[in-house]
């Protein structure tokens, strides 16, 4: 029997570096948070969350008619864990509980529904505990957490969000190459770079 995976995609942040919210920037003929969340329905995940926080009621206008959870995270301003502790705490009300979760960022606009398809792969062909996506300079999100650690997850907070629990628990982690899928959009000049990824010009 497939295990039952839950996917979370962090979308509550204020964009302070943006200096608009990045969550309505224009990617795909959709925004980026649409991007996010059709890119989450195209994968194996079962079960999709979308957290939201600043700019909430304009974001969930641009959202595709699809079939997610919608949550809203009043502390958002306190940083990118108390997102991940909301969602995580969402999941565990559930009538059935997930065997793992993923967490996603919605400002990855060119993460694909395969990356996370490896991901959820590898997690389930190998002993490891979390799968997770391998940086430049040490290992992130996109990442499959197994169920030991949703105590963690549930009780985070502050603005690292899975940054020190991944780097607790490396030896426990399927490390995922992603490339240049792991672009950032954090600011202006960030999407600049990915427009002119899109149109070619790298």
């Amino acid at each position: 029997m497939s295990p039952f995976v839950a996917l979370m995609i962090l979308a509550a942040g204020g964009s302070t570096r943006m200096g608009r919210p990045k969550q309505l920037l224009e990617w795909k003929g959709t925004s980026l948070v649409g991007h996010a969340v059709n890119t989450a329905a195209a994968s194996m995940a079962d079960q999709i969350l979308l957290i939201l926080g600043s700019d909430a009621e304009t974001v969930k206008e641009q959202l595709p008619a699809l079939d997610i959870d919608l949550l809203y995270n009043p502390e958002w301003q306190s940083g990118l864990g108390t997102s991940i502790s909301a969602g995580m705490k969402h999941f565990l009300s559930l009538n059935k509980t997930p065997d793992a979760v993923i967490i996603m960022l919605c400002d990855q606009p060119l993460i694909d529904a395969n990356h996370l398809d490896h991901l959820i792969h590898g997690w389930v062909g190998n002993d490891k505990k979390i799968a997770v996506t391998a940086y430049k300079k040490g290992i992130g999100v996109p990442a499959v957490f197994s169920r030991e650690f949703y105590p963690q997850l549930a009780s985070m907070e502050g603005e690292h969000g899975a940054r020190d629990l991944l780097r607790q628990n490396a030896n426990d982690c399927l490390v995922i190459d992603a490339g240049i899928k792991i672009m950032d959009i954090d600011t202006a000049g960030d999407y600049d770079r990915l427009r002119e990824i899109a149109a070619g010009n790298t």
